[in-house]
């Protein structure tokens, strides 16, 4: 619901999703986050998913740099690479939520150099944001060339969660109208926020959109890793409509409908997922686990 914190209304105690999983398929899962553990709930939630170490910033050692008074991008990489060499688990899967770029953005960055937009308005919240991106663009380069020279076949997931919060003008001179007077894509785009999928071995290449709740399933089919029942459901539904967003639903041809002008086709298809995620999510006592276990593995 609006105003609702999933972390806090909906995690409970062995809860299904991509850390249990890879639990399941032998990884050792580490979380990381650069800043203090008890936001979010991220302490209880992270062991509720079933994590086997959470590095915050209280364990995480007197070795780092900041940018704006936030862990930098550039250390949590660093702590990243030291991860994987620090244990002989063949198999890691390391999420990371970063913090150097976190809102808002009305102060002074530190940094040497600033980007300065040239529009007629000014603008200095959205400079400071492009400029912390700049950085983490750096950063991020870096790591990938680090594990470019890395043996061990490895898959890098980048994307963001949401916008930044800046200037409301400075978006609709970007749109060019005022957030109000949108059309519905125009108004669902507000919420796209981009990926990248990479990996130090060859790979095929393709350019989709999708809506987050299929990632975690289609991060694992691209790894050619086994699949729950539940990530095959949804891997299935995201082939009729890869995009559930905010009331509105986009269609495999890239059709838009509000939630109240969904063909009967639509209506069945949601209305099943419903039903799955209720199971999941809130009905535990009833709740059908082979369906989101992998089945049959030696490690289950």
């Amino acid at each position: 619901p609006s105003g609702g914190i999933a972390y806090q209304l909906y995690c409970n105690e062995s809860e299904y999703g991509l850390t249990s999983t890879l639990n399941q398929l032998g990884y050792e899962t580490i979380a990381v986050h650069p800043f203090y553990s008890n936001g979010w709930n991220r302490t209880r939630v992270y062991q509720e998913m079933g994590f086997d170490e959470f590095i915050s910033l209280e364990s995480w050692g007197d070795e780092y740099a900041t940018i704006r008074d936030y862990i930098s991008d550039e250390s949590t990489y660093q702590k990243i690479k030291m991860l994987i060499n620090s244990s002989n688990e063949e198999k890691k899967f390391i999420f990371c939520v970063t913090m150097q770029n976190h809102g808002g953005y009305d102060g002074e960055t530190g940094l040497e150099g600033k980007i300065f937009l040239n529009y007629t308005e000014e603008y200095p919240e959205a400079e400071t944001y492009f400029s912390l991106i700049r950085e983490s663009d750096r950063a991020f380069k870096d790591l990938l060339d680090y594990f470019s020279n890395i043996n061990e076949p490895t898959m890098i997931v980048m994307y963001g969660d949401h916008w930044p919060n800046l200037e409301e003008d400075f978006f609709c001179e970007l749109y060019n109208q005022d957030f109000n007077d949108m059309d519905m894509e125009n108004s669902m785009s507000r919420y796209k926020t981009p990926y990248m999928i990479w990996t130090n071995y060859p790979s095929e290449y393709s350019l989709e959109d999708m809506s987050t709740n299929y990632f975690g399933s289609y991060i694992l089919e691209q790894a050619g890793l086994e699949l729950t029942g539940y990530n095959k459901f949804l891997l299935n539904l995201k082939e009729k409509i890869p995009i559930i967003g905010i009331e509105a639903v986009c269609d495999a041809a890239g059709k838009w409908y509000s939630m109240d002008e969904l063909p009967k086709e639509y209506e069945k298809l949601l209305e099943q997922y419903r039903i799955v995620q209720y199971n999941n999510v809130v009905d535990r006592k009833h709740r059908i686990d082979e369906a989101f276990e992998v089945i049959g593995n030696e490690h289950g």
